[in-house]
């Protein structure tokens, strides 16, 4: 028995809603579907600024336009470029999972800031590659959690089995063991361009053409 193809969604106007629909109804300038291309984090603004934080919102942005990108080509490379001074380690890992699971490979380009969360979601790309003058921070996680004491006793249970997954992925991609990188992380862990190359947490740094 013949099934149906399922009907694809149309405009008001009865039009099918094509790719660059969806790209004006969600991205705006986060994405460009020519280019195979995704942005998050201005370079030219704050890092307080909420358009650089890692959260709710900007995961959704993010995994809406892998999953868009992948849907028009899921052989072609996708580039992520990304200026970000962390944020919530559970939409992070969310990204990271998103960039994982597609079929098409993610190169990811670092111009300004990685940290924190940042540097997680770096880890999951085919190609991890940083500007010259770029900085990456890795750090042990924190949260301020209140309540009862039985709450604060597993929220702390919880970010101890975070951290320990953000051990494990950095080991993984870098040849060191978590044991290591839990050391690192005892407190901030500034590094240039040259020093996160060197310690295996990017694998190639971007050559300046001029």
């Amino acid at each position: 028995m013949n099934q149906r193809r399922p009907k694809r969604p149309r405009r008001k106007d009865g039009n099918i809603i094509t790719l660059k629909d969806y790209h004006e109804m969600w991205f705006n300038h986060d994405i460009h579907l020519e280019y195979r291309t995704l942005y998050f984090g201005s370079p030219g603004s704050s890092l307080d600024s909420d358009e650089n934080e890692i959260n709710a919102a900007a995961a959704e942005r993010i995994i809406k336009g892998l999953l868009i990108l992948e849907a028009e080509d899921a052989v072609k490379a996708i580039t992520f470029i990304m200026n970000s001074p962390g944020g919530d380690c559970i939409h992070a890992m969310g990204i990271y999972d998103a960039i994982k699971a597609i079929k098409c490979p993610v190169v990811v380009k670092i111009f300004g800031h990685c940290m924190s969360a940042a540097a997680v979601i770096l880890q999951a790309a085919s190609e991890r590659l940083i500007s010259p003058n770029s900085s990456m921070l890795l750090h042990d996680g924190s949260a301020e959690v209140s309540g009862h004491p039985r709450d604060i006793e597993r929220w702390s249970k919880w970010m101890k089995e975070d951290g320990k997954r953000m051990y494990e992925i950095f080991s993984s991609r870098t040849g060191k063991s978590p044991k290591y990188w839990e050391k690192k992380c005892e407190r901030d862990l500034i590094l240039t361009a040259q020093q996160a190359l060197k310690e295996g947490l990017v694998d190639k740094i971007i050559k300046n053409e001029k």
